[in-house]
C-alpha cells in the first residue's frame, strides 16, 4: 500500500519472502496449484516454533493452523498498475512463490520474481539461514536501478 499511495518516495521496491496477496479467490487457488511442492526442514522447524509460541494464544494458533494471518482489511483497493518503478520479489521455492507474486506479475509495470531453489521462507529471510544469493539479488537489483 505504501508503494501505491506514495510512489514518489520510491526508486525501487524489493519484497523478501513475500509479495502482494491475490484478491480473486479463483486466481489465488490456481496460483497455489502452480507453486512448487517440497520439503524444507528449516522451514518446518520454524513453523513448529511458531506453533509452540501460538499455544499461548488460541487465536494465533488458529491463524497458524489455517495458514493465514488474521487481520481486518480496511485499506482501499491496491492499484498496482499505478506503480511506475521497478519491483522485485525474492521467495524460496517452498514458500508459495507463485501465489505471493502472481498479482504483481500480472498488474505491475516492471516486476521481477526471483525464486531461490530448495528454500522456504525461514531459509530465505532469516539469519543465519539467508543464502548469499538473496543478498546478491537485492544488491544487483538496487545497483541496476540506482539513478546515479
Amino acid at each position: 500500500h505504501l508503494m501505491a499511495r506514495w510512489p514518489d518516495r520510491f526508486i525501487t521496491a524489493s519484497f523478501g519472502g513475500s509479495g502482494v496477496r491475490e484478491e480473486d479467490a479463483a486466481l489465488a487457488a490456481q496460483a497455489a496449484e502452480r507453486d512448487p511442492k517440497g520439503h524444507d526442514p528449516q522451514q518446518e522447524a520454524g513453523q513448529a516454533h511458531l506453533r509452540e509460541r501460538a499455544d499461548r494464544d488460541g487465536d494465533a494458533l488458529k491463524a497458524v493452523q489455517d495458514g493465514r494471518v488474521a487481520r481486518p482489511s480496511t485499506a482501499p483497493p491496491l492499484d498496482l498498475a499505478s506503480i511506475n518503478f521497478p519491483i522485485q520479489a525474492i521467495n524460496g521455492e517452498f514458500d508459495a512463490p507463485i501465489a505471493k507474486t502472481q498479482r504483481l506479475a500480472r498488474e505491475a509495470r516492471d516486476f521481477t520474481a526471483v525464486i531461490l531453489p530448495g528454500r522456504g521462507h525461514n531459509t530465505v529471510t532469516t539469519w543465519p539461514f539467508t543464502p548469499p544469493q538473496y543478498v546478491a539479488e537485492i544488491a544487483s537489483f538496487v545497483r541496476a536501478h540506482d539513478p546515479r
